[in-house]
């Protein structure tokens, strides 16, 4: 039946039929459009809703555009608190609690501002803005009465803002922090002079403008990154100078008590505190210098701080964290700042600095109490590593002190260096032949608890800090604790007490340690670390390069000052660089001296010798003027009892083989000026575990002191024994003669036919305090001996000459030569 469809093999055999032809595709014009318009649409849409990530490409505002509005803004809210006010419709409310427990009030003037202001801001839907009130519950009818002509407003400030330079900012790293009204317990209570509307300006975590309105006097102060501050008035604000300052603290209301404690222990009666009402007028006393510092220990919300951080920044000062750190206003940052405030327009790090050790600011489990003042820390850190038994008394007296003070509170390195001191003292009095066995069993004993307190110490610390729990040995190791002594911990834990001379080993490690990593620190570093801080750690590092910045700009900051007030008349004890200078010899005496001892400073550079036309060389003479340039600093350390640490760091820096020969007579130069007036003078400037100490520095740096000096110093130091007074002369004597550099040829090292030609003279002439007939050896001549390198090489330090003599004989006839038979000037052998 005929169906009218083509069946399969009919199609089929048709095509064959058919020769073939090349197909051929024709593109309609009015189609490729539209295919070329739907790709580009789809490329779009991916670029802003994929690419872009929110959803919306990055848009770049003008920063004077969003500075008008801003300030548009604070004046606009600042109108409607003062109509508010005038009508006395306050609608006072209570919203909480603040952080001392007093109501935190809320009205109507909080709520018609911040409408006005976020009405403003609409300008820029995408700007990110954070304000203290979030109730929503005030409409345009509510508001509308206390509008005031936006216009006529923005005409009065125009001419200002014409002045703000102008540059492009990406609006996704903006973010404006709003304050509506600041001081609102103050407004409720007709203190109207407190009273301000604030708005910032931050890019990323950096505020880099500000705005205050104070609507009662009709007065905004605005600053701006890196232009300065101006009233709107069109007056540029410069700083005052430190002298015109007014030296005042200006706290708020409701803690002034606990403020003007703080300052009397940072900074005695330098400051008077004033209290005062709201964060921005606050900041405003330290813009128009009557007030120095700001200081808050609580809680305070960053719309509080922010615009007056903006304006202080603008001026050269800041606002920091009483950890001495810039506060920080990025998207990822609590709006809370919990660890109090320091603001000042002159140097608010310096003032951080004092401050930190004494404050105890609210912060979630990091307030500490510490046990000690400033002057006993001091104390302790200088007493510390003397080998004088009254000197060590005195700082296990202190020790024992702060222990009564905390109890079990005590901070464990605190503990621990309780402990140290103690086995100090008890290796210093074992004396005289009598009980001496029972004497040693108890040191062992006093050991053995020392090292074990101090290795469970350290790895408590290191566990801590590690995720999970790993053994004793490899847990120490992160922080420099060798295996050998967690070897002696565990012999000694298990009753098998090592032998005398490994546990003097491990506690003169111990010492060290705890000097290295608690006490050579400053007091807030130190309890903060809890006495283990790791070198390598991050924060630490950070802390100590930001500490030698500040040191040295204020070095370089009365430098400058020297260069234009070289009178010799004028110590400048009241001038800014010279009162920063000492805060710094008193605080950080020795951060400052081992930074004062470096080139560029006290040690001139070769192009600064040039300047100044000064001829360096051998046996140099510090000119007059260069003394006088220098003495007020020179007295400063003289009244901060320092002197020591400053010939200390004079003498390590001379020990040094990489000074250049310009660096080296001038550090032999300023020794000698500060060491011979030392020697002369019979008060007891530097004490004698530190002259003992200066001692050794000088044996290190040999062959720059002759013997009249070096037999001064020793002459300091009364409980030396005669034999290390012999040991000094020698090796003093090994450098000094002029027979080392007096040699037959051109070679400064001798051959063995020179050793054996003297060792025959030398049994010629055996001296009669030489040994018996009997005994293998005989005292050489040291005068003849003296060009010989007894395995040094030439140009290498003596300071660490050791002889061992490897004879069984010799062995047994003397006791504990394995461990005592270096040449330290300090500690005696036993």
């Amino acid at each position: 039946m005929h169906t009218g469809r083509i069946e399969d093999h009919q199609f089929l055999s048709t095509l064959q039929d058919k020769p073939a032809t090349n197909m051929q595709v024709r593109l309609h014009a009015r189609n490729t459009f539209a295919v070329v318009i739907g790709i580009g649409f789809l490329y779009l849409a991916y670029l802003i809703f994929f690419k872009a990530g929110d959803g919306f490409p990055e848009i770049d505002v003008d920063l004077s555009s969003v500075v008008s509005y801003a300030t548009l803004a604070v004046e606009m809210g600042g109108y409607a608190v003062r109509k508010i006010h005038d009508e006395n419709m306050l609608n006072i409310a209570q919203k909480g609690l603040t952080d001392e427990g007093k109501a935190e009030l809320l009205t109507k003037a909080d709520l018609v501002s911040n409408f006005l202001i976020l009405d403003v801001l609409q300008r820029f839907p995408r700007l990110k803005v954070v304000t203290e009130e979030k109730d929503t519950s005030i409409s345009e009818k509510d508001a509308a009465p206390y509008r005031a002509d936006s216009y006529s407003v923005w005409l009065s400030i125009r001419d200002i803002l014409d002045k703000i330079p102008s540059y492009r900012l990406t609006l996704s790293d903006v973010q404006m922090y709003v304050d509506p009204l600041d001081a609102t317990q103050e407004y409720t209570e007709g203190l109207t002079e407190y009273v301000t509307v604030m708005a910032c300006i931050t890019v990323k975590d950096e505020p880099i403008f500000g705005a205050i309105f104070r609507p009662f006097t009709n007065e905004t102060i605005f600053g701006v990154k890196g232009w300065g501050v101006m009233t709107s008035s069109g007056e540029k604000i410069h700083p005052k100078l430190p002298a015109e300052t007014i030296t005042k603290i200006v706290v708020s209301r409701s803690h002034a008590g606990d403020v003007e404690k703080l300052a009397q222990e940072s900074f005695g009666d330098r400051f008077k505190v004033e209290p005062a009402g709201g964060s921005g007028y606050k900041t405003l006393r330290l813009v128009n210098g009557t007030a120095e510092l700001y200081i808050h220990q609580t809680a305070i919300k960053k719309w509080d701080t922010c615009a007056g951080d903006a304006i202080l920044r603008a001026m050269g000062g800041a606002m920091l964290d009483l950890e001495g750190t810039p506060l920080q206003y990025g998207p990822n940052s609590p709006t809370v700042n919990k660890k109090g405030l320091v603001a000042s327009v002159w140097t608010p790090y310096t003032y951080a600095q004092e401050i930190i050790p004494h404050s105890c600011y609210l912060m979630s489990n990091a307030c500490f109490r510490v046990p000690y003042t400033a002057p006993e820390w001091n104390r302790v850190r200088t007493l510390f590593q003397s080998e004088d038994v009254d000197e060590l008394k005195e700082c296990l007296a202190i020790l024992s002190m702060w222990r009564s003070r905390m109890g079990n509170s005590i901070p464990v390195a605190i503990s621990c260096s309780d402990l140290i001191i103690r086995l100090a003292i008890a290796e210093l009095q074992v004396v005289g032949e009598e009980n001496k066995w029972m004497k040693m069993e108890e040191l062992k004993m006093q050991h053995c608890i020392a090292i074990i307190r101090f290795i469970n110490y350290v790895n408590e610390i290191c566990q801590n800090q590690n995720q999970r729990q790993t053994s004793i040995i490899k847990a120490v190791q992160h922080l420099g604790i060798p295996s050998w002594l967690v070897e002696i911990r565990h012999n000694a834990s298990h009753s098998h007490v090592p032998p005398i001379g490994t546990l003097r080993k491990a506690f003169q490690f111990c010492r060290q340690w705890l000097w290295d990593n608690f006490w050579s620190r400053q007091p807030y570093e130190a309890m903060r670390s809890a006495g283990a801080v790791d070198k390598r750690n991050d924060v630490v590092a950070a802390e100590a390069e930001l500490r030698d910045l500040r040191i040295h700009n204020a070095i370089v900051a009365y430098a400058l000052w020297r260069n234009v007030n070289n009178d010799e008349s004028n110590d400048g004890m009241g001038e800014r660089p010279v009162v920063e200078l000492l805060r710094f010899v008193m605080q950080q005496p020795f951060d400052f001296l081992k930074m004062f001892v470096s080139d560029g400073f006290l040690i001139m550079t070769d192009s600064q010798l040039k300047r100044a036309d000064f001829k360096v060389s051998i046996g140099w003479s510090i000119p007059l003027s260069l003394q006088l340039y220098w003495k007020p600093v020179f007295i400063m350390i003289y009244e901060a009892k320092v002197v020591n640490e400053l010939l200390i760091n004079l003498l390590n820096r001379l020990s040094s083989n990489e000074n250049a020969p310009q660096i080296e007579f001038q550090l032999v130069a300023w020794t000698k000026f500060f060491l011979e007036p030392c020697i002369q003078t019979e008060n007891d400037v530097i004490t004698q575990s530190d002259w003992s100490r200066i001692l050794h520095k000088m044996v290190a740096a040999t062959g720059h002191f002759d013997a009249p000096i070096v037999e001064s110093v020793m002459a300091k130091v009364p409980n030396l024994s005669e034999k290390r007074r012999r040991q000094v002369r020698r090796i003093m004597d090994i450098t000094l003669s002029e027979s080392l550099c007096a040699v037959d040829d051109s070679m400064s090292v001798r051959t063995l036919e020179d050793l054996q030609r003297l060792i025959r003279k030398d049994r010629e002439n055996v001296s009669s305090s030489g040994t018996t007939s009997t005994n293998r050896f005989t005292l050489c001549d040291g005068e003849e001996w003296c060009s010989v390198p007894l395995g040094l090489l030439p140009g290498a330090s003596v300071d660490t000459l050791s002889l061992i003599l490897d004879d069984d004989w010799f062995l047994a006839q003397k006791r504990h030569t394995s461990e005592n038979l270096d040449l330290s000037v300090i500690e005696e052998e036993h």
